[in-house]
């Protein structure tokens, strides 16, 4: 995937690609790998499309590793599903529609809102109540610490409780200092 990432890197230098401005400070990105997926994002423009598609097929020629476009599915933020499915012409891709899941995971059109997070948020409640997820074996251990007297209770920096007093980015977790700088 490291020649796909560099012919991507490449064409966005050149500027025959232009990917999407994300978080306050407008990152710009383009493309995320996961094993063998990529998630190429960008600008919803038919010429953008077009260079990304050419990339695919250089990369292709080079390296004998095919994307499976037929097996893709085209996306669009903020646009109609009908612009969806013209922008397929142009791709062979079949038209998504959000939300969709990705590993697992939804993802929605705005993912700074709490609702779009609120199936994982209750899949963790669920999960952490029972005392069988990740959180609630981490407590267990703790609690099996504790009576041993291994790491007290008193040792916490910060009960956490429901969450709602919690900023995660902001509190004190690790050596006295937030974690967003």
């Amino acid at each position: 995937m490291e020649g796909l990432h560099v012919a991507l890197e490449d064409a966005k230098a050149e500027g025959f690609l232009h990917g999407v401005a994300v978080g306050s400070d407008n990152f710009i990105i383009s493309h995320l790998f996961y094993a063998d997926d990529v998630l190429l994002l960008g600008k919803w423009d038919k010429m953008n499309l077009e260079n990304m598609v050419m990339v695919l097929n250089c990369f292709f020629m080079v390296s004998g590793l095919k994307v499976n476009l037929h097996k893709s599915n085209l996306y669009g933020v903020g646009v109609t599903y009908s612009q969806v499915e013209e922008m397929v012409r142009v791709t062979g891709c079949a038209p998504g529609k959000l939300p969709f899941k990705y590993l697992g995971l939804p993802v929605a059109e705005n993912m700074s809102r709490v609702r779009s997070w609120q199936g994982i948020i209750d899949r963790f409640k669920k999960k952490s109540s029972s005392g069988n997820g990740v959180w609630g074996r981490i407590m267990k251990s703790w609690d099996i610490m504790n009576n041993k007297g291994v790491i007290p209770y008193s040792t916490a920096l910060r009960k956490i409780g429901d969450g709602n007093s919690t900023a995660f980015w902001k509190d004190y977790w690790c050596g006295g200092i937030p974690l967003a700088l």
